[in-house]
Parts: structure tokens; sequence; C-alpha cells
């Protein structure tokens, strides 16, 4: 599947020490941050879609989850939004308030509601956990899904929606998301390699499989938070971005320039990052063992020679 399959199975870590070649110390697992698509002022009402690898998969940076699980008898609730996720606690009274963070996590009437230190405030739809485990792995085991991101609030007042599509065929619901717009005019939306999955195999595939991302300002166009498509040209030349594949486990991620990032995975992990400027020039190499990195070599903000034990 390329780079840009929206399924989310992988989880952000609760809390990690990742140093300037992006190894966490307390994993030994590699990871990357990528931006991808810039449309508008980030951090004054713009939209950013970008990803990163956390050590075996792609995570969204606008994606959003609440998941839940068992240790000890303790319910233990996780909110994960893109990548960073805290971790709260129910006792037997009620969900408490996360000491670490100062956030605090509610439910009622099937929506919970995070609302973080600095007065964010995100939603999250019980509804929308209905997918199957096996189609839509918003989740990993032993965590199951509570609910997806629907709305965020900033303390600005700017308000950031999400909207799903679903399908069923064969017993199986898949969801994925379609777009994110804010009260400010600005969208990212994603297109994807079917729209009509007739079996179990599209569904799982195509339909998950994420084509292209794009920015859009909708004081210049339009494009309907359900649709499936939109025009790249009226108003502009959105920016965008399209992923795919080439032999060797390589995903590529082309830009409205025709400028190629390429990832090389390898057993589920990211070995090498090839820049625009060349298709076979690694300018990071990530080394294994048993799982763990031992060695990264990248010419990224210049030339680094490291070894883990």
């Amino acid at each position: 599947m390329p780079a840009e399959a929206q399924v989310q199975n992988v989880m952000p870590p609760l809390f990690s020490s990742i140093d300037h070649l992006g190894v966490d110390a307390s994993t030994a697992k590699f990871h990357l941050a990528t931006t991808e698509v810039v449309i508008g002022q980030p951090g004054a009402g713009g939209l950013v879609h970008g990803r990163s690898w956390i050590g075996s998969g792609w995570r969204d940076h606008l994606s959003g989850t609440v998941d839940k699980t068992t240790f000890l008898g303790i319910l233990v609730y996780r909110v994960n939004l893109g990548g960073q996720a805290v971790q709260f606690l129910d006792l037997g009274s009620g969900i408490q308030p996360d000491a670490f963070s100062g956030g605090t996590l509610t439910v009622a009437s099937n929506t919970y509601t995070y609302t973080a230190r600095d007065g964010t405030i995100a939603y999250f739809d019980k509804n929308l956990s209905d997918a199957s485990a096996s189609v839509t792995n918003y989740w990993s085991s032993p965590w199951t899904s509570e609910g997806l991101i629907t709305q965020l609030i900033r303390p600005d007042n700017e308000t950031l929606t999400w909207t799903y599509a679903t399908a069923s065929v064969g017993g199986q619901t898949a969801r994925r998301p379609q777009s994110i717009s804010n009260n400010l005019g600005y969208q990212i939306h994603f297109t994807y390699a079917d729209n009509s999955p007739a079996n179990t195999t599209e569904l799982l595939g195509p339909w998950l499989q994420g084509t292209k991302a794009k920015g859009i300002n909708r004081a210049y166009y339009y494009c309907a938070d359900t649709a499936t498509s939109c025009n790249d040209s009226t108003g502009g030349n959105w920016p965008f971005v399209t992923y795919g594949t080439e032999t060797g486990g390589v995903e590529t991620v082309t830009d409205r320039l025709s400028q190629i990032t390429r990832y090389v995975i390898s057993g589920g992990q990211m070995t090498h990052v090839r820049l625009p400027t060349s298709s076979s020039t690694n300018r990071m190499v990530v080394t294994y063992a048993s799982g763990e990195v031992t060695n990264v070599q990248s010419t990224i903000g210049g030339n680094f020679n490291t070894s883990y034990d």
C-alpha cells in the first residue's frame, strides 16, 4: 500500500526522548516527522498536513483517536492527537485528570471531551468507533477504539472539523478521513485510490489507500467536506502531494513541483531516506539489530554517523 494508506496502525508514544537523528532513547525506535502540505500561515489560521514515522509505521499529524484497554483491572484511556498521546485512568470513580499534562477527559452521550492544559478542547465521537479492527486498525492490540476526533477548538476559537467517509462490505466496516477544515476558510482534502469497494479486498486495499493530500483556500474555491475529488487549479495552484511506490519497498511523496522524496521500508522498518535531489543517493541510512536502531548515518543538516549500543 502506498505511504498514505489511512490506516493509523501505530500509536504515538506517551513519553519519548528523541535525539537529533530521530532515535528514541527510551525504545531504540526510529522516528521521523515530515511536513507535506501547508495552506495559509501555520499558527495563524492555516492548516498543516504532515506525518510521523513512529518505529514501524506512519501516523498523520491531523489524526485523533480515543482508545481504551484494561490493565490489572484498571480502565486505561489514551487520547492520541497526531504524534502525541495523553493517558488517563479510571479507578472506579470516573476518569481521573492526568497529573503530568494537566489534561482532562470526560464522556457523555457518546462523546469524549478532552481538554488540554492550554484550554484546547477536542471532541471524539464514540459512534465512529465501529470500524472492524481487521479492516481499519485505528488502534493496536490490546487497545480498542473508543472514538475518532470530530472537532478541535483552540483557545483563540479557531475550530477544526473532521469529515469521514464510511463503507461496509461483506459484514466489515471501514472508515477514512475525507477532509479536515477550519472556520477560517482552509481545508485539507484527501483523495483515495477507490471510492466504491466491491468486496473486502478492495475495502482493505484501495478504498483506504490515500493517493493525494491537498490544501485549499475556500475563499477562492469551495470543495465540499464530503467530496471525493476537488479541482486542483480553480482559484490557484493548490499545494498538494501525491503518494506512490517504486520497486524495492520504496514509498514516494511527490509535491506540486514534481519533487520526489523517497522512503525505503524493509521488514516494517524505515532504512533509507532519499531527498528529491537524487533518486538513488541515501541522505539517511538507519541500521537495525533485533528490531532496535544500532546506527544512523545522515547528511541531512550536517554529516552524522552515530552508533547506538
